[in-house]
């Protein structure tokens, strides 16, 4: 999964499996498909009323398609300056990898099969 983001500099991040995908801020749980979460969190998000940047718009959730592991990905929004998106897995207890890119600033999820 990759992270497309705007602005500059490296963003800070956190990603690890959770038991139930809960919106940070309302506390409201995200349904999801599949049988495992992955929680990443971006941090040093900014508002898109803040920065000028425009906030997402595409489809919300993302479906897995073409990937035989990953059955959808849903970006829950920004809270305190941290961006908060889940990836819904087939199974659970896949080793992963996270990276990030510049030009454009990206974050990068690499999820072993």
């Amino acid at each position: 999964m990759v992270y497309e983001l705007g602005g500059t500099g490296v963003p800070g991040f956190s990603v690890r499996y959770a038991d139930v995908a809960v919106q940070e801020g309302s506390g409201n749980v995200i349904p999801m498909a599949g049988n495992s979460i992955l929680e990443v969190l971006i941090t040093g998000s900014g508002y898109p009323f803040d920065t000028g940047l425009a906030e997402y718009d595409g489809p919300n959730p993302l479906p897995g398609e073409g990937s035989e592991l990953v059955t959808e990905t849903r970006i829950s929004g920004v809270f305190e300056g941290t961006t908060q998106s889940f990836i819904g897995l087939e199974s659970g207890g896949h080793q992963f990898t996270v990276s990030t890119l510049s030009d454009p600033t990206r974050l990068v999820v690499d999820i072993e099969h």
